[in-house]
């Protein structure tokens, strides 16, 4: 899509009538001339385009399963490959050696085995089996792309070697190309998901939200978040976006994972090998904020190596940043919410590396394991209180002793795979993730926060062709280890005074069954995952906090839940699938916050918040425009809370009923060769009975967003020189309330440009981030209803980059 989320790809059908297709190119045309009317005249915002051509290219892919053969070659040639798992089932491939055009390849890599690679589009192929009568397969032209889609996923799913076109469900996939491209203009990658995918909040910092609820956060498959007490956002942040090959979001509840992902799964990945060449990867960037440009400096060098050799394959990339402080466009030190350290807006080192290493064993199956490391040293940075809301600014004070603050993090994913297994394809992980970090602020306080995962997880995926052609069922067993600490230290003792919760660990084991089932036209999914839950709260064994922080610790009651999902996926027309799906989704009781006010820890109720989602969807394709729009409700009785106030009695789960509601949008249209538009829409409201009342309530604005969206129009005045024009913006939503978090949310709109000339053996790139140095303010910041956080974002920042392959 142009270089941005994608949504699942669909093999053909019969043929699109051409009226519903002239119907979704001015579909995209209104969207863009409401988003410039209705929003201050915004213009449009653009992506870079590809130029045109039949590439030739070198391919260095060993032997192996004809699906994963057929994956690293599609990933190699930036194209998206979409294709029933079942075709290449039991098919291996010599592998693909030499200089070939992209249908040369696919030709070369099915000769033999029956099936063809049929072109849908500029930069698409659909595998089907060769017609009885058809000729030999010809090399389809195509256009040269950056953009790697997904040939694969097993969101939502868990079944290995699943098309996204069969996946009845709101996933968008944003490729390496598309992270690196919108680096220019933004640094998080909590920005870049929120550019390119609805549903996702723009700017909910601390909790992950999509469609006003908490996502769960993968990288490279261990967890990362903190799910037994919310704090300080740092999942997302735990990897720097340069070591990103791909982020796969998963919109809406997802009961195939369990567990904290009411509101979706965020999968963020690192890349590995794919030449039997050895491959380097050098990427120089810099940029400041124009309004302060002392101090403000964020510069980043980037280097990966990477080969298969052999049977083993390996890949290694390292990092070092510089991450100044962010200002306003007045020059004040901007507002927290704008640091990739995110702890506070400031200046800091960070060091980050990915490792995967893989063997291949031939018929007994496939090894591999992926690391991630990070350093963060802060240098300094500021805390910030004291303002007036919608009036003064909060002051920025710089912490003396912020030069002390440090975070570690680190994940490990060790995997074994096998198509074949006695018919059965399998996969088993062991993973673990790891953050730590001390935090100094103002007032003699240190604080030290720990998050710690372990886990295994498993799939087994059974045809089951015997009873229905096409039909598999994917089974398996995961269990997960979650330890978490926070406390609150002197800074001038180290003495412990007082606690965010005493530490806490939570034991899941979950056994699940995912069935796929092909009916006609039509392809029918449903599954049930059973959890249960075990835990303990320790006693911190010191005298000098409260007796409610120093309790006796022990364990909490055991509980049980249950989940469902099911999904029908039908296609309408050649080019255009409908899907709808009801899934459920949960997230526990914050036993570190019910733990900090219980005398005995079984007193706490972990009872899960479970919600109830249905959504329905249109996805349309084709070799101009691509398109998806997707409407959804979910509701729930219970908060992710509890009350401890009366020691009498166990605590009670707060029965908060909520619900939500919204329509999402995404596509883009190849208006000409060199001009290319694309947008993504998001309109979310939610009501909710807030305790011991009886009417519903909006919800507030740091759970559901306003409207909000991005439009993008890329331009290529040729091959060697690419353009993009991005705008962000959000509407209004009214005041709530008079108390945190109910205030008012203004309408928003920031332009942003990106230029990328290839110059030498490389691509030299420029970006302006908030082109018109337009004074804005985080979401965060107006809903609050505070003056704690009342300062802008930051102003215009110009990066200038240079990247080169080897």
């Amino acid at each position: 899509m142009s270089g941005r989320s994608s949504q699942p790809q669909h093999p053909p059908r019969k043929r699109i009538p051409s009226t519903l297709a002239h119907a979704v190119r001015g579909a995209l045309l209104c969207m863009a001339a409401a988003t410039a009317g209705g929003f201050a005249a915004m213009p449009v915002a653009a992506a870079e385009t590809a130029a045109a051509g039949q590439a030739v290219r070198h391919y260095d892919i060993a032997p192996g399963p004809l699906a994963r053969v057929l994956g690293q070659f599609a990933a190699a040639s930036n194209v998206a490959l979409s294709f029933d798992a079942a075709l290449t089932r039991d098919l291996r491939s010599p592998g693909l050696r030499g200089s070939h055009t992209v249908g040369g390849g696919f030709a070369a890599l099915l000769a033999g085995s029956g099936l063809e690679a049929v072109a849908q589009g500029r930069d698409e192929f659909t595998l089907r089996k060769q017609p009885a009568a058809a000729p030999k397969p010809k090399p389809a032209p195509m256009v040269a792309k950056e953009t790697t889609m997904a040939t694969v996923t097993v969101l939502g799913t868990r079944e290995p070697g699943v098309p996204l076109a069969n996946v009845p469900a709101s996933i968008s996939y944003v490729p390496e190309e598309t992270v690196q491209r919108d680096l220019a203009t933004s640094a998080r990658i909590e920005d870049i998901l929120a550019r390119n995918v609805p549903g996702v909040h723009p700017s909910n910092v601390g909790v992950r939200t999509i469609r006003g609820r908490t996502a769960q956060i993968f990288i490279n498959g261990a967890p990362t978040n903190e799910q037994m007490r919310f704090g300080s956002g740092s999942d997302l942040n735990t990897i720097s976006p340069d070591h990103l090959t791909a982020v796969e979001v998963s919109r809406g509840a997802n009961a195939a994972y369990g567990f904290g992902s009411p509101g979706g799964i965020i999968a963020l990945m690192t890349p590995q090998a794919h030449s039997e060449t050895l491959s380097l990867d050098t990427r120089l960037r810099t940029s400041f904020n124009t309004s302060h440009p002392g101090g403000s400096h964020q510069t980043t060098v980037y280097q990966s190596a990477s080969r298969i050799v052999g049977a083993f394959d390996w890949h290694v990339a390292f990092s070092a940043s510089r991450d100044g402080t962010n200002y306003t466009p007045d020059g004040e030190v901007a507002n927290i919410f704008t640091s990739p350290g995110m702890f506070k807006n400031g200046d800091e080192k960070i060091y980050n590396v990915d490792a995967n290493l893989g063997y291949d064993l031939g018929d007994a199956g496939r090894i591999r394991f992926v690391t991630t490391a990070q350093y963060i040293d802060y240098l300094e940075y500021y805390s910030i209180d004291g303002g007036v809301y919608r009036g003064r600014h909060a002051t920025a004070t710089r912490v003396p002793d912020s030069g002390k603050s440090y975070r570690r993090a680190g994940t490990f994913n060790l995997s074994y795979e096998n198509d074949d297994l006695a018919g059965h394809a399998v996969r088993l992980e062991l993973f673990g993730s790891r953050v730590y970090a001390n935090r100094y602020e103002l007032d003699d306080v240190w604080y030290k926060q720990e998050n710690e995962y372990l886990g295994i997880r498993s799939a087994v995926t059974t045809p089951l062709d015997a009873i229905v052609q096409g039909a598999t069922v994917t089974y398996g067993l995961d269990a997960i280890r979650n330890d978490m600490d926070e406390s609150r230290h002197s800074t001038a003792t180290g003495a412990l005074t007082g606690l965010f919760g005493p530490q806490a660990r939570l034991d899941m084991l979950a056994p699940y069954a995912q069935l796929n089932l092909p009916v006609g036209k039509a392809r029918l999914s449903g599954g049930v995952r059973h959890e249960r839950y075990g835990g303990r709260v320790d006693s911190t064994g010191n005298g000098t906090v409260t007796a409610a922080d120093d309790g006796p610790g022990g364990s909490i009651r055991d509980f049980n839940l249950t989940l469902f999902n099911a999904g029908l996926l039908y296609p309408l027309t050649e080019r255009t699938d409908l899907h709808a799906t009801y899934t459920q989704g949960a997230e526990i009781s914050q036993i570190r916050r019910a733990g900090f006010l219980v005398g005995s820890p079984d007193r706490i109720d972990p009872q899960a918040a479970r919600s109830h989602q249905y959504e329905m969807g249109l996805r349309y394709r084709d070799s101009a425009v691509s398109a998806a729009v997707t409407g959804f409700y979910t509701h729930s009785r219970l908060m992710s809370s509890t009350d401890c106030s009366n020691p009498a009695i166990p605590c009670v789960p707060l029965r908060e009923p909520r619900r939500i509601w919204g329509v999402e949008f995404s596509g883009d249209w190849r208006i000409a060769t060199q001009w290319t538009l694309g947008g993504t829409l998001t309109w979310h409201e939610g009501e909710r009975k807030a305790r011991g009342s009886d009417d519903w309530t909006r919800i507030s604005s740091v759970d559901v967003a306003p409207i909000h969206g991005s439009v993008w129009l890329d331009y290529a005045p040729s091959a060697r020189w690419r353009n993009s024009l991005i705008a962000d913006w959000r509407g209004t939503r009214s005041r709530i309330g008079n108390g945190w978090p109910y205030g008012e949310v203004e309408s928003a709109a920031l332009l942003h440009l990106k230029s990328a000339i290839d110059l030498g053996p490389g691509t030299l790139e420029l970006g302006v981030h908030n082109l018109f140095d337009t004074t804005h303010y985080a979401i965060q910041a107006e809903a609050y209803n505070g003056g704690w956080v009342w300062l802008p974002e930051q102003g215009r920042r110009v990066s200038l980059g240079y990247a080169v392959k080897w």
